[in-house]
């Protein structure tokens, strides 16, 4: 069982009472780290039978990534993915759920149009994206801005 993310403060009834956003932030963080520690394990499973000359596994677990922040949605997080040391000649796991250098989600993608589109350009469309995704937020610069306004139909 998860500990929940903060003291809870008592709402004026007595009762017990949690900041909803930080609440279902905290679900989606548990799920995405509970959805990647399954893939690890299906992908060690999957590969169990394998083994060198003296017997030993090839594919085995080795700890934890470093932590890297990552951008979902509207929120911007931190997170450690499991790390599998694969031995086997020509084999390597990557995480089909959170490949190496993915730093935003494919919804973080779309905010970036709709206030484009809404009229916040230049400078004060960084400041737009700090005020809605957090100082943490990455890769989501003017440059990035420019180059997906050259993708967008005219």
């Amino acid at each position: 069982m998860l500990d929940l993310p903060t003291q809870p403060q008592k709402n004026r009834n007595g009762l017990t009472a949690y900041d909803l956003d930080e609440l279902v932030w905290y679900g989606v963080k548990a799920a995405l780290s509970l959805a990647l520690q399954q893939e690890a394990n299906e992908y060690i499973k999957r590969h169990a039978n394998k083994r060198d000359k003296h017997g030993r596994r090839l594919v085995v677990r080795n700890g934890f990534a470093k932590e890297r922040t990552v951008t979902i949605g509207t929120w911007t997080t931190t997170i450690k993915a499991p790390r599998i040391n694969d031995r086997r000649k020509g084999h390597k796991f990557t995480s089909n759920i959170l490949p190496p250098y993915l730093h935003k989600s494919r919804s973080t993608a779309t905010v970036i149009p709709a206030h484009y589109l809404r009229g916040l350009s230049g400078n004060a469309f960084q400041e737009g994206l700090e005020a809605l995704l957090g100082k943490d937020a990455h890769g989501l610069s003017e440059s990035l801005v420019a180059s997906l306004k050259r993708q967008w139909p005219k």
